[in-house]
């Protein structure tokens, strides 16, 4: 299928052909899925692709058949955060810690945006924001904060997690 051929394309660099099959596979008529465009996200995000991120962010806010479903949101998320754009990672983040029906696998994605980033402020705010954070949001944070030389906070962070029973 055309998702396994961008995926393998994407893995191996090959960007040009990730467009042409992308343009072929619109011109064929054949529909975009959450997949496909996941992968595409994906494969330009990790690229540090900004225009090619936009161009599919478009393609998806144009078709009507996608929904906008947590992994589709934490996605977008992750994709902003390769390239660096701070505010739209701001945005789908906000959207993803605002709905009770985030996955906690989403929610945690968005601890290792902001990591990936450096934004340790953002990485505080969100610890002190969320009322029940999971042993893998500790370590990003943890892991973050020593990055920064922020010995106190890992400190900290390490005492709740011993209080928690976290290891």
């Amino acid at each position: 299928t055309y998702n396994i051929l961008f995926d393998g394309y994407g893995r191996a660099k090959r960007y040009e052909h990730v467009q042409e099959l992308l343009h072929e596979r619109r011109s064929r008529g054949i529909d975009m899925d959450d997949a496909g465009y996941v992968s595409l996200l994906n494969i330009y995000g990790r690229a540090r692709m900004a225009d090619e991120v936009s161009e599919v962010v478009e393609l998806i806010h144009k078709d009507k058949g996608v929904k906008l479903s947590s992994r589709m949101v934490s996605t977008l998320a992750t994709a902003f955060g390769f390239i660096g754009d701070e505010a739209k990672v701001g945005y789908y983040a906000e959207q993803l810690l605002s709905d009770p029906t985030t996955r906690v696998s989403d929610v945690e994605n968005v601890y290792l945006i902001y990591s990936r980033m450096r934004n340790n402020t953002k990485l505080r705010e969100m610890l002190d924001n969320n009322p029940q954070p999971t042993e893998f949001t500790y370590n990003v944070c943890v892991s973050a904060f020593a990055k920064a030389g922020d010995h106190g906070a890992v400190a900290d962070l390490l005492q709740k997690m011993e209080e928690k029973r976290m290891s």
